[in-house]
């Protein structure tokens, strides 16, 4: 869970979800409560050395961060069409 500031200032919490699929690769959603979005599907997240990006086509945008040594943060950005958007998560 993290809080993105929007460029008007306002701030919106937002929860990424990530799980093993029945194949055995990672899938996962959004969520941003105060504006009403649950479970928007992410398209394709990549792992490797710490790194984490997740494609998010229905709003046109990524994810893209690195995660900390004991799994607990990830920093990073969200992006969303020209908007570069920092995007700190926390796990819960």
């Amino acid at each position: 869970m993290g809080k993105l500031t929007a460029p008007n200032g306002a701030e919106r919490p937002i929860i990424l979800h990530f799980k093993e699929g029945t194949n055995g690769k990672l899938e996962g959603s959004l969520d941003s409560p105060n504006r009403g979005i649950f479970d928007l599907k992410m398209d394709d997240i990549y792992t490797g050395k710490g790194n984490v990006e997740a494609n998010i086509g229905q709003i046109d945008g990524k994810y893209v961060g690195t995660m900390s040594d004991d799994g607990t943060t990830i920093s990073g950005n969200l992006y969303q069409g020209d908007q570069e958007l920092p995007l700190n998560l926390t796990k819960k």
